[in-house]
């Protein structure tokens, strides 16, 4: 299946892409050198016929300093099998993030891609989310021109600031970021996409306890249409 084979990858990469774009609008808490976070991913397609797949991975983020600045993050992930009874397919991968300028420093292949995808958006970054943004909406757009041909020259998104009170942790700070809709170049077709996002700070936006973004892709290029959800 065309669609979900040859640009499963693109869509991948978008969906991280902007999970790291607005984590950069933030600063990371100097007080822990060790975290642990759990990562829940679903696909889901439907087309001439439906199937959803999800998986459970847990990192462990080690943060270590190697200059006033500048702070090497490991990052070590476990893939949990169907029963979540045993760990599988443990992967490695680290980065170096300057905290004055935000910008990364990737170590290996990929890490130098996703390190370029986030200087990048940081030069388009036009507002730093503080506790002035609770209670506003306002519009921000990231330049993709330099990421390549397959991809919209520009991509725009509203956000919308609010607090919210919970039970567990208090006082708390939801960011949402909603996509206009673009295009991805799929050979002569285009595959029409969104990407949904929230995040959840603590009351100082300092800590991000939970985040969540959607990708989605419809296309017909096969005759029919088909969705495709991460």
């Amino acid at each position: 299946m065309i669609f979900l084979t040859k640009r499963y990858f693109c869509m991948m990469t978008l969906s991280v892409m902007f999970l790291l774009s607005f984590s950069t609008i933030v600063s990371a808490s100097d007080e822990n050198n060790v975290k642990h976070f759990k990562m829940i991913s679903a696909v889901e397609y439907t087309g001439k016929g439906q199937f959803r797949n999800q998986a459970e991975t847990l990192f462990e983020v080690r943060k270590e300093a190697i200059s006033n600045s500048e702070f090497r993050y490991s990052i070590t992930g476990n893939d949990l099998n169907p029963n979540l009874t045993a760990k599988s397919s443990m992967t490695t991968s680290s980065f170096i993030l300057d905290k004055n300028t935000h910008h990364l420093s990737g170590t290996g292949q990929d890490m130098a891609f996703w390190a370029k995808v986030n200087n990048e958006s940081l030069k388009s970054l036009q507002i730093k989310v503080t506790k002035d943004s609770v209670g506003k909406t306002w519009k921000q757009s990231f330049d993709l021109s330099s990421l390549g041909n397959s991809l919209p020259q520009r991509l725009g998104f509203t956000l919308t600031a609010i607090e919210l009170k919970t039970e567990t942790f208090g006082e708390m700070i939801a960011v949402r970021a909603l996509s206009e809709p673009f295009f991805i170049k799929a050979g002569k077709d285009s595959i029409r996409s969104k990407i949904n996002a929230v995040y959840l700070f603590d009351s100082k936006i300092e800590d991000v306890y939970l985040s969540i973004s959607v990708f989605e892709g419809t296309t017909d290029v096969n005759g029919y249409q088909e969705t495709l959800r991460h």
